[in-house]
């Protein structure tokens, strides 16, 4: 068993040429995103407006850099894009 946290875009990069029986991916979000305040996803409890899967990688964009340095233009034109 090997453990690879990466996003999903490097996997090929990450993999290359090794062969393997099986992969298990992560692919959504769980209760433990929407309980946890810390990780800005939640409804009822108040926190910081992060919404990174990962909020270690500092490379990404929290969700309230997003709003605060985007146009509302292109915010209107992202949730439509994307939901």
């Amino acid at each position: 068993l090997q453990i690879i946290h990466r996003n999903f875009s490097e996997l090929k990069e990450e993999l290359g040429e090794r062969k393997f029986q099986g992969i298990l991916l992560d692919l959504g979000t769980s209760s433990h995103h929407f309980d946890s305040a810390e990780r800005g996803f939640s409804f009822s409890k108040e926190g910081p407006l992060d919404m990174r899967m990962n909020p270690e990688d500092s490379t990404l964009p929290t969700a309230k850099e997003i709003l605060q340095e985007m146009s509302e233009k292109d915010l209107l034109e992202m949730f439509r894009r994307y939901g």
